[in-house]
């Protein structure tokens, strides 16, 4: 869901990452230890969100201005359970 949300789209264009690298980097950039389902289902997916690692690193070093944008477009936690809860499953 994160490749459907404008804000985090817009902010990938500008510093040139995907987005779905652009959201793993930022949820590894967290103080805790954080565990994700990446969503990627072909090796071209996977070698993309591997990325997110060193963009991570470059979020905390040299961009934390996006970083901090970044954060600011989470959703609530309810908001997330419920739109999930609302999703068609194949």
């Amino acid at each position: 869901r994160v490749m459907k949300n404008q804000q985090i789209v817009n902010l990938s264009k500008q510093a040139k990452y995907p987005p779905d690298v652009l959201g793993l980097a930022a949820i590894l950039c967290q103080d805790f230890q954080p565990r994700v389902l990446s969503g990627a289902v072909t090796s071209e997916q996977l070698i993309s969100n591997l990325s997110a690692l060193e963009i991570s690193d470059k979020l905390k070093s040299e961009d934390s201005d996006l970083l901090e944008k970044i954060m600011c477009c989470k959703i609530e936690s309810e908001t997330y359970w419920r739109e999930r809860a609302e999703l068609v499953w194949n």
